[in-house]
């Protein structure tokens, strides 16, 4: 008998434009991937998708995950939202990939469950192996979606994917693929399950969105090699990824076996082969002509974190009153905040042309609640902000009336219809100011870009990747011009870098120049 979590979807409103629930009619205004998707929403939990035989829904389901092909990849595009007017259509996008996803992953459950009831040793075994590759490989496809948009999976995912492998196993189909490919790039039931178990491994809310795509591509190349063992078949584990099979959980690194792991439901997941892969994928990438920085940061970031993943530095201090503070998301944002701050009106100073990339309306600062907080940072929950917000980047935040503090944003978790936001801060200085930087060797018509200084004037942060020891830059602060040195990276994200510098000479400005009519502010 398969026991598998049957909770019937629990269908979340799409917001329109202005933050409305849509009525069941959807209006003509409507994206022609949001229509779509809707009506293959509906089309999947029409009566018929319960009541028929299970057979019979197995073959629907079956039409209904092809067209499924064409409808889901506009929706994961527009999910990937890149300026504050799209964040909102970003987020109903996800929601509704997520729940077409997990509405197939469910139904292809049940019809499971329906077949094994009633399935003799040697009776419509080809259904029920059917039924399991689709929840399986539907599975995958959901974890895929949740963790592109920085969302927690829906309780279950975990005990139902070990108890699905676990039929699997039983019926010695580890090594079945689907025919046809659908979607599943013909991959192996075993290598789907060790997908699962490898992205869920991994932190995926505390990377940046392209690292997310580099980490999938990845899993799906390594898995293959991941190794499962018994625990009571491993003579010794100190430091290792261990999981439950029983368990909605996935696998957790433990420094030692909980009480009990000589049970038969205790595995063990070997990284030696997916390591192994790394470490010559990372000589490839060092030695190779076209190295990709961030792959190889992600590389070694990976195999940092599972030899020893990372654990809270400093205590945290739960909120016992109510705090809220303002928001500011992205360098535009937070340059123009502090440069407001200063009493600084114009972009324009002396002339020096400034890299306006990504510039726009500034926003209202979105206002959430810190829920903890620690020495090196903070928790913040509530409604999120307006603008895309993504790990590794920058934010600024404050009570209200006091001074910015500049942090990164270290991990980030949406909620509901993606509305409701939790993520955690980490600090990287104060006495904030607004900067104009550049670096000394750079192109002729070369424009400074917007950069903040930090710890009275010791630590610049940048966007971009121009950190080497004592490259020079010179740095415009609104009163003077001057040159200054890098010392030491404090800290890398994908988008930024923090270092410490060490100020030169004054330089003389050049004659101010007047400020172009209807320019920016």
């Amino acid at each position: 008998m398969i026991r598998l979590n049957l909770a019937s979807l629990t269908r979340q409103p799409l917001l329109d434009e202005d933050g409305v629930a849509m009525p069941p009619a959807y209006g003509g205004r409507e994206s022609a991937h949001i229509v779509d998707g809707m009506e293959l929403l509906d089309a999947l939990e029409t009566p018929v998708m319960f009541t028929a035989d299970p057979g019979a829904r197995l073959q629907m389901l079956q039409q209904h995950e092809h067209a499924l092909q064409s409808v889901l990849p506009p929706l994961l595009d527009a999910a990937r939202a890149s300026s504050a007017a799209s964040v909102l259509a970003a987020r109903r996008a996800a929601v509704l990939a997520q729940q077409l996803l997990l509405c197939l992953h469910t139904s292809y459950k049940r019809v499971a469950v329906d077949l094994g009831r009633d399935a003799g040793r040697f009776f419509r075994r080809g259904p029920v192996r059917q039924a399991l590759t689709g929840a399986l490989l539907s599975a995958w496809r959901l974890q895929c979606a949740h963790a592109r948009s920085y969302s927690a999976l829906p309780d279950g995912f975990w005990r139902d994917c070990h108890q699905l492998f676990a039929c699997i196993a039983e019926q010695g189909w580890e090594r079945y693929r689907k025919p046809d490919g659908g979607g599943s790039d013909g991959a192996r039931l075993g290598e789907l399950y060790r997908r699962i178990l490898l992205l869920g491994m991994n932190a995926a809310n505390r990377l940046d969105p392209q690292w997310i795509e580099n980490l999938i591509a990845l899993v799906e190349r390594e898995a293959p090699g991941l190794r499962l063992q018994r625990i009571r078949d491993v003579p010794d584990i100190p430091g290792a990824f261990v999981f439950r099979d029983d368990a909605d959980l996935p696998p957790q690194f433990v420094d030692e076996l909980p009480v009990g792991g000589a049970e038969a439901r205790w595995w063990l997941v070997d990284l030696a082969p997916v390591s192994r892969a790394l470490s010559e994928r990372m000589a490839q990438l060092q030695n190779g002509e076209f190295a990709s920085p961030q792959e190889l940061q992600l590389l070694l970031r990976l195999q940092r974190e599972w030899l020893n993943p990372p654990r809270r530095r400093h205590p945290r201090r739960r909120q016992l009153r109510l705090m809220q503070v303002e928001l500011k998301v992205g360098l535009v944002h937070c340059w123009r905040a502090l440069q407001a701050e200063a009493g600084e009106v114009s972009l324009a100073f002396h002339g020096l042309p400034l890299e306006l990339e990504g510039a726009g309306e500034d926003e209202t600062p979105a206002v959430l609640q810190v829920c903890n907080e620690s020495s090196s940072g903070v928790q913040l929950e509530g409604e999120a902000p307006p603008q895309p917000l993504r790990a590794g980047e920058l934010v600024m935040l404050r009570e209200v009336g006091g001074a910015w503090r500049p942090g990164l944003v270290r991990w980030v978790g949406f909620s509901g219809e993606g509305l409701q936001l939790r993520c955690g801060v980490e600090f990287v200085g104060a006495q904030a100011e607004a900067v104009r930087v550049m670096p000394v060797i750079s192109h002729p018509n070369g424009r400074y870009q917007m950069a903040l200084r930090l710890r009275r004037g010791r630590v610049l942060l940048m966007p971009g990747r121009h950190f080497q020891p004592q490259r020079e830059f010179l740095l415009a602060d609104g009163q003077r011009l001057v040159s200054v040195r890098a010392l030491r990276l404090l800290a890398q994200a994908v988008h930024y870098q923090v270092f410490m510098i060490k100020q030169g000479d004054e330089l003389p400005l050049p004659e101010p120049l007047p400020e172009p009519v209807g320019q920016e502010r």
